[in-house]
Order: C-alpha cells, then sequence, then structure tokens
C-alpha cells in the first residue's frame, strides 16, 4: 500500500523494536544471575579442594560433605 500505510508500518517495528530489546534485557538479566551462580559453585569448589570436609551453605541450608 506504499505511502498509505508508511507511519502504521514505522509504528508496528518500533513496538516490535521494543519487545526485543525487552527480551533481550530478561536473558541479560538472566545470564548475569548464571554466572553468579557459577561463580559461588567455583568458591565452593576451591574450598573443597582446600579442606574436603568443608560444610556448603545453600540458602540458609547447611549441606556437609563426607568422605
Amino acid at each position: 500500500m506504499g505511502n498509505i500505510t508508511y507511519l502504521q508500518r514505522e509504528e508496528m517495528l518500533m513496538q516490535h523494536k521494543l519487545e526485543v530489546q525487552k527480551k533481550i534485557d530478561e536473558s541479560f538479566k538472566h545470564l548475569e544471575e548464571i554466572n553468579y551462580k557459577i561463580a559461588m559453585y567455583g568458591l565452593q569448589k576451591e574450598e573443597v579442594m582446600k579442606n574436603p570436609n568443608y560444610n556448603f551453605k545453600c540458602h540458609g541450608l547447611e549441606i556437609k560433605t563426607v568422605n
């Protein structure tokens, strides 16, 4: 339809861009959370390597490791 629908098409693209940006932002938030958890596992792993009887703490719960 050419020029008749130009403004509607532009608005559709702008809305789509906002939706895509929102999904990207959510994905980055999830990625940050995953990276944090991986870092925490890394720290726990270091402690276990130093002391095999190290007690893990996860969400307030203590998990004792035994050999």
